[in-house]
């Protein structure tokens, strides 16, 4: 694949002889001609260039490519052009144009059998113009566009895009319509599964619109699909919570509790991501909790909006964070994932004085100086901390050492280590920051400032790159210097890097990971039937940082029903340790998780220390 790639910018060297009859002339340097034109190769050649440079995300030069090749491929009947077609369109699409995308394809589904268009080509333009489609902001075009690619007869080998074009008609149904555009989508639907999930989508809509005559006049269909012989238990037990929660609107009990969540559905092309996004997956874990509540409580409705982007704003998260806010009051906003983003919109919740707490981002800034936002995922100052506080539970070190590789994340994770330190009276701490090159050494040495043979009592080696621990060890060794303890956070949490340097530290080391299953093993199980159920994918660590934060804020919401927003930020601050699935939650009064999973690797054996 490389060498076909490279054939489009290759250099042609000419050795030049003189002609007969003239004197040689002394040697002189050679200017290579300029790269071959995208007419030299072949068009599939060219073709197969510009798919390679898509898929290493080097759009704009695809781009450059495909409209080349479109120019020298005029005729409509051209195989090549149709996948011209197709490709140029994903490229603009990829580059925020998706308008631009559209017409392309619209124009390529244009007389498909007169053009002679192969029919999986055609299958995955469809995909493509839903895509386009969501993106410019008519989401029920788009779910039904998806829904006919994910049932209609297609070429052999597409099955995966029309499972995933399943999964993208669920995603809108659950965030982007109102009843009756979800009603049109059932309309189509096969399955009682897929009518079960759309009708229990619908039914929600209708009760958070306070739509309850509807809701109750809806209730026929439901019993209707109980008739079904081949609907699933999970659908037919989520079909009688709604007569559970039919039973109940009558009642003065029923509550409705709104969240707010900051987890933008996204849709991109086809083969523009070979799994579903991030952020998706952590939907579905919130989701999915959300439909378990559902038929655990049906007195209590949680309804929830999901965050568009500003208008001509797309990465304003603190103007897209205050939109949701105003329209739709939610007690707590959920997200968003990355650090950046969950500044802005904890900013946004501050002014507005609504918790705010994000599963994933760790930037000391989401939280500092602002009392209702929180951090389930450690920040990188905190990591550093608990590994120090793991450390002083065998003892005060005097002489401890902390060397990080050198990122801003890791640092800060070694400066929260030593500051650990010294407030529990360490006498002395040694900072140093490595890059892992061979020149970087003398500075290394320079900053521990420690002679050949010491000993310290704890070092810290906070690092991304096994080929720095490498020559970090190497560096130790070779100056002997050593340790009574070592601990690792970072890359050390994946068991092949510990393996691959466990003959180096015949002393073991304490390492920290995210993550530990304190769920039962046979709701772990139940849950993972589920979600395959629902979405056809195996579960992934981001379905469960959505999974567990819904059932932390459930878990804090039962025990007083009626909290308001500065109820709630308290609740959440002094809440217990919370054993989620994935992980645990301590507070301890404080915005940000305390807890890591502690795991001792000796030479020999394995075990994980009691948190």
């Amino acid at each position: 694949m490389q060498a076909k790639f490279l054939t489009l910018c290759c250099i042609l060297l000419f050795s030049i002889c003189p002609a007969d009859g003239e004197a040689a002339s002394p040697i002189k340097a050679v200017t290579a001609p300029p790269p071959a034109p995208v007419h030299a190769q072949k068009p599939e050649e060219t073709l197969r260039s510009g798919k390679n440079l898509f898929r290493i995300k080097e759009y704009s030069k695809a781009q450059t490519i495909f409209e080349t090749l479109l120019k020298e491929n005029g005729n409509p009947q051209s195989k090549i052009r149709h996948s011209t077609l197709l490709w140029l369109s994903k490229s603009l699409f990829m580059q925020k144009q998706p308008e631009k995308a559209a017409q392309l394809l619209e124009e390529l589904l244009k007389n498909p059998s007169i053009n002679g268009i192969d029919p999986a080509t055609i299958v995955e333009a469809h995909y493509d113009l839903a895509a386009c489609r969501y993106k410019l902001g008519t989401p029920l075009s788009a779910a039904l566009d998806f829904l006919n690619v994910a049932l209609s007869a297609t070429p052999a080998g597409m099955q995966a895009m029309q499972e995933q074009a399943l999964i993208n008609t669920k995603l809108i149904a659950c965030t982007s319509l109102d009843g009756n555009a979800i009603a049109s989508l059932e309309r189509i639907a096969r399955t009682p599964d897929l009518q079960t999930f759309l009708l229990n989508a619908r039914m929600q809509n209708y009760l958070q619109k306070n739509n309850t005559n509807t809701f109750l006049s809806t209730i026929p269909l439901v019993d209707q699909l109980l008739r079904s012989p081949s609907i699933s238990r999970d659908s037919q037990q989520l079909m009688e919570s709604l007569k559970k929660q039919a039973a109940q609107l009558s009642l003065a009990t029923f509550k409705e509790r709104k969240i707010g969540i900051l987890l933008p559905v996204e849709i991109p092309v086809y083969r523009a991501a070979e799994r579903s996004s991030a952020s998706n997956q952590m939907f579905k874990g919130i989701h999915q909790r959300l439909l378990r509540y559902q038929m655990e409580r049906p007195d209590i409705l949680i309804s929830y909006s999901v965050a568009k982007p500003s208008e001509g704003a797309e990465n304003d998260l603190f103007g897209s964070t205050k939109q949701l806010l105003e329209t739709s009051s939610p007690l707590v906003l959920i997200g968003p994932m990355f650090s950046n983003d969950a500044i802005e919109a904890a900013r946004a919740a501050k002014n507005s004085k609504v918790p705010l707490i994000t599963p994933t981002a760790t930037d000391n800034l989401v939280t500092d100086n602002n009392p209702w936002a929180f951090q389930l995922n450690p920040t990188h100052e905190e990591r550093g901390r608990i590994a120090a506080r793991e450390l002083l539970k065998t003892g005060k070190p005097q002489r401890a050492a902390a060397i990080a590789e050198k990122t801003d994340n890791l640092e800060e994770m070694a400066k929260g280590f030593l500051d650990e330190l010294k407030q529990a009276g360490s006498k002395s701490v040694i900072y140093a920051s490595f890059s892992g090159k061979p020149e970087d050494q003398n500075n290394l040495a320079e900053s521990l400032g420690t002679p050949p043979g010491t000993l310290l009592d704890a070092l810290y080696l906070p690092m991304d790159s096994p080929e720095t621990i490498e020559t970090t060890l190497l560096f130790l060794e070779k100056n002997r210097i050593g340790y009574k303890r070592l601990l690792g956070s970072g890359v050390w949490s994946d068991r092949k890097v510990v393996e691959r340097f466990r003959k180096k530290i015949s002393k073991g080391i304490t390492f920290f990971n995210d993550y530990s299953f304190s769920g039962s093993a046979i709701e772990t199980v139940e849950t993972a039937k589920s979600h395959q159920k629902l979405w056809n994918t195996a579960l992934s660590s981001n379905f469960w940082y959505g999974y567990d934060t819904m059932d932390f804020l459930l878990h804090t919401i039962d025990k007083s029903p009626d909290l308001k927003h500065s109820e709630l930020a308290k609740a959440i601050r002094n809440a217990p340790v919370y054993n989620a699935h994935y992980t645990k939650y301590r507070f301890e009064g404080n915005n940000v998780n305390h807890y890591l999973n502690v795991i001792l690797i000796q030479p020999d054996t394995a075990r994980q220390p009691i948190n």
